[in-house]
């Protein structure tokens, strides 16, 4: 039997799983978006460079502030919530654009599709995680 005291967690504990949550999406999601570009070759345009692009911004953003959030504040957490909310607009953006486009839902679009939607439920749960760590006391 599993005492209560060994599934609770300090919120200390809470805080720094949702900081190494980010800095690895921070890092993963870009790297999926680089093999997607490598494995199926899809290198933009040149004016589509800068919606190509953010992805990679938002993940050094992600990557930035779970180094800021380190130092335990307050500002620290909602710095990364902001960062998350930025992924959160990411994400809705790619998704839905891809969603409207019905001969993108086929083949590898249609897995390229499954998981971005994954990801956007993913980058919404780490946002109302940084914002219900970042109201509450600061350890």
């Amino acid at each position: 039997m599993v005492s209560a005291s060994i599934c609770t967690l300090s919120p200390m504990d809470v805080r720094e799983r949702h900081r190494r949550f980010a800095l690895a999406f921070g890092i993963g999601v870009p790297l999926m978006q680089l093999g997607r570009v490598l494995l199926w070759g899809r290198w933009p345009k040149p004016l589509e460079v800068p919606i190509e692009i953010d992805g990679y911004l938002a993940g050094l953003i992600l990557i930035v502030s779970a180094v800021v959030a380190t130092r335990r504040t307050p500002s620290g957490q909602l710095f990364l919530a902001g960062a998350w909310g930025i992924w959160c607009g990411v994400l809705y953006r790619t998704f839905t654009g891809q969603l409207a486009d019905p001969y993108r839902h086929s083949g590898h679009d249609a897995l390229v599709l499954g998981v971005k939607g994954v990801l956007l439920i993913v980058a919404t749960g780490g946002l109302v995680g940084a914002i219900r760590n970042g109201t509450g006391p600061a350890s």
